[in-house]
């Protein structure tokens, strides 16, 4: 009702979502596990296993989930089940979410179907259109999500810089060092919120070590803040 806009920090570890995510990819694999024991057409999710061998040895922290993370290959949709490398399963479909992902809710209509008649709905010829068109509509909504985030917590940093600061100094943050290379800007994560950003930084700085920072301006046109390093 104020009309500003309030960001808050969801922890994604709590007991209750870690039961959630770890019985949906239970679902998910022993309903890939049906489709493939039965020969039902199916869209097969998968991912190749990460290569870790050169993984840093880092504390727990963003410097670490960074470089996990740059490891980690795209999933792929396919009529040919894979194993998925990232949730450590030897075939996976989605099939618990139909009313965000369509493919969802074709899985869920090609089992039951089956559980009903013993016959297929839809033909491997029509899971692999739905596929192919899935996977790169998913992919766009995904791209769109991530910059609707960014756009309103940059509308966010706006706000703490055009507030009086009445004392309170709303323009100052800590950020973790992700990347710092020469002729470049380096990549930094902010340390109240997982927000990423670059900007200029002294080549002295390694990458791990948490820096003070001015917010100076905000770019909503390009998308992006305006932070000077203050030592």
């Amino acid at each position: 009702p104020s009309g500003e806009v309030e960001v808050r920090v969801v922890a994604r570890s709590t007991p209750a979502r870690l039961t959630v995510t770890e019985l949906m990819i239970l679902c998910n694999s022993l309903l890939a596990r049906y489709c493939l024991d039965h020969g039902l057409p199916a869209a097969y999710r998968s991912q190749p296993a990460p290569d870790l061998s050169d993984l840093p040895d880092l504390p727990e922290g963003p410097l670490r989930r960074f470089h996990l993370f740059r490891r980690l290959r795209p999933a792929e949709l396919s009529t040919v089940p894979a194993p998925h490398g990232g949730l450590g399963v030897e075939a996976y479909i989605q099939a618990t979410s139909p009313l965000r992902r369509y493919p969802d809710l074709v899985m869920q209509r090609q089992i039951s179907h089956f559980l009903a008649t013993g016959e297929h709905h839809y033909s491997a010829e029509e899971i692999a259109s739905v596929c192919h068109r899935a996977d790169a509509q998913l992919r766009e909504l995904a791209r769109i999500e991530d910059d609707r985030r960014r756009y309103w917590f940059l509308k966010y940093l706006q706000q703490r810089l055009d507030a009086p600061q009445d004392g309170e100094d709303r323009t100052h943050f800590r950020a973790v060092v992700l990347e710092n290379e020469e002729r470049r800007l380096a990549l930094l994560e902010l340390s109240e919120y997982p927000f990423r950003f670059r900007t200029r930084l002294p080549w002295a700085v390694l990458p791990g070590e948490t820096v003070g920072l001015r917010l100076r301006g905000v770019d909503l046109w390009r998308r992006f803040p305006q932070f000077v390093h203050e030592p």
